[in-house]
């Protein structure tokens, strides 16, 4: 009887052990599969930048194109995350 039970508990910790190492193998590769980049878009004074020509209440609004060319291609859209690190603004 208690080799029985010490069967079945090398079952169960082979099958976790199995489980476990496909769990960090499909992990490993969901990783590598993961394209990331990270980087700075500079955006200039806005002096340089075209007036939208918006029918607005700001007087010169204005706008700036960048284009980023990324080092590989996406298999798939990518999803972008911005953030504003500095802004000069005129309060009236």
């Amino acid at each position: 009887r208690n080799s029985l039970i010490q069967i079945t508990r090398t079952d169960i910790t082979d099958k976790m052990d199995s489980f476990m190492k496909g769990l960090v193998l499909l992990c490993l590769v969901s990783l590598s599969a993961a394209h990331s980049l990270h980087g700075t878009v500079k955006c200039g004074a806005d002096s340089s930048w075209k007036p939208t020509g918006a029918k607005t209440s700001r007087a010169a609004e204005r706008q700036s194109t960048n284009s980023i060319q990324f080092k590989k291609p996406y298999e798939s859209i990518p999803t972008v995350v911005l953030s504003v690190t500095q802004l000069d603004s005129e309060q009236s």
